[in-house]
C-alpha cells in the first residue's frame, strides 16, 4: 500500500511538472504573439495616421473645458461693458434731447 501511494504522489508530480512546462511554454509563445500583435497594431495607426480614440476624447473634453471657462470670463466681462455702453447711449440722447 505504500508502495502503491508514492508511486501515485510520484505520477501526480510528474503530471503537475509536465503541465507546468507546458503553461510556461505557451506562456511565452503567447506573450511574443501579443507582442507582435500590438506592433501591427502600431504600425497600421501610423500608417494611417490614426489616432486613439480615448486619448482624442480626452482632448477635446479639456479644450471643451478651457472654452466655457474663457467664455464664462468673458461674458463676466461683457455685461458690465454693456451696461456702460446703455448708460452711455442714455446719457448722449438726453443731452441731444432725443
Amino acid at each position: 500500500l505504500q508502495i502503491y501511494n508514492r508511486m501515485n504522489t510520484e505520477d501526480k508530480n510528474r503530471v503537475a511538472d509536465s503541465t507546468i512546462n507546458f503553461i510556461d511554454n505557451r506562456l511565452v509563445f503567447v506573450t511574443r504573439e501579443l507582442g507582435d500583435v500590438e506592433q501591427g497594431i502600431e504600425d497600421f495607426r501610423q500608417r494611417n495616421q490614426l489616432t486613439d480614440i480615448s486619448a482624442q476624447g480626452k482632448i477635446l473634453l479639456e479644450n471643451t473645458s478651457d472654452y466655457f471657462k474663457e467664455l464664462s470670463t468673458t461674458s463676466t466681462g461683457v455685461c458690465p461693458l454693456s451696461w456702460l455702453l446703455n448708460r452711455s447711449s442714455i446719457a448722449w440722447m438726453k443731452k441731444i434731447n432725443l
